[in-house]
């Protein structure tokens, strides 16, 4: 059986403040679990002056198998459309081997990405 990845999806948003991250962050979640991908939480440690714990502040991790990593850019696409976020970075790991990628959705193509991270991750599930 194929091991998942360890992907993490990290946002961010200029000019944004604490609440604004926390909402769009749970707004992606929430779209995930819709698709049937269901991301893990993971704690993340509150930058000064944030509300404190609890909150998701722009990043979620999620284990996939290879196959579903297509989805996972159809969601992220689908939801970017909508926002303006400044950069998103995907963290993609599996034992000792990681691949980051982090680009500007507003001047990167989604061809670009899936090239890339095709590329990128098929490295990740050759044994």
């Amino acid at each position: 059986m194929t091991a998942p990845l360890s992907v993490e999806v990290i946002l961010a948003f200029t000019d944004a403040d604490a609440t604004y991250l926390d909402d769009q962050t749970r707004l992606l979640l929430h779209d995930m679990i819709v698709q049937g991908l269901e991301p893990t939480r993971v704690p993340v440690a509150a930058p000064v002056g944030a509300r404190g714990a609890g909150e998701l502040l722009g990043v979620l991790q999620l284990l996939l198998l290879p196959t579903l990593g297509p989805k996972l850019l159809d969601v992220l696409q689908v939801w970017l459309a909508n926002r303006k976020a400044s950069t998103v970075k995907l963290k993609v790991s599996r034992d000792n081997r990681a691949i980051e990628v982090e680009y500007n959705p507003t001047t990167t193509t989604w061809q670009d990405i899936d090239s890339l991270l095709t590329v990128t991750t098929s490295h990740l599930t050759e044994h």
